[in-house]
């Protein structure tokens, strides 16, 4: 996750929740509620970002093993992300 996006969605849109990520460094980009008083504006670059990391993990969970998490260990899992991203990569590089 990039530092300072939300990954929050249109379900997560609460005061408390935004201000939970402020205090703890991040910039909420969450879109708010079609009954919002008071709507939140959000900014259209990092929304883009949001949605294509959102994309991206989605991606990910392609591969069985990653989205089962057949590995027990933190280090074995963050291998087999690894190695499914180097996958999605030449798999777009080379689609290109």
């Amino acid at each position: 996750m990039t530092p300072g996006i939300s990954p929050a969605g249109h379900g997560d849109d609460s005061d408390a929740i935004r201000q939970d990520v402020r205090d703890r460094g991040g910039q909420p980009e969450t879109p708010t509620r079609r009954n919002r008083h008071i709507p939140n504006r959000v900014q259209q670059p990092l929304y883009a970002l949001r949605n294509r990391i959102g994309r991206c993990i989605n991606c990910l969970k392609n591969c069985r093993r990653v989205a089962i998490r057949y590995d027990h260990t933190a280090s074995r899992f963050l291998g087999f992300v690894q190695l499914a991203a180097t996958w999605l990569w030449i798999s777009f590089v080379h689609a290109a």
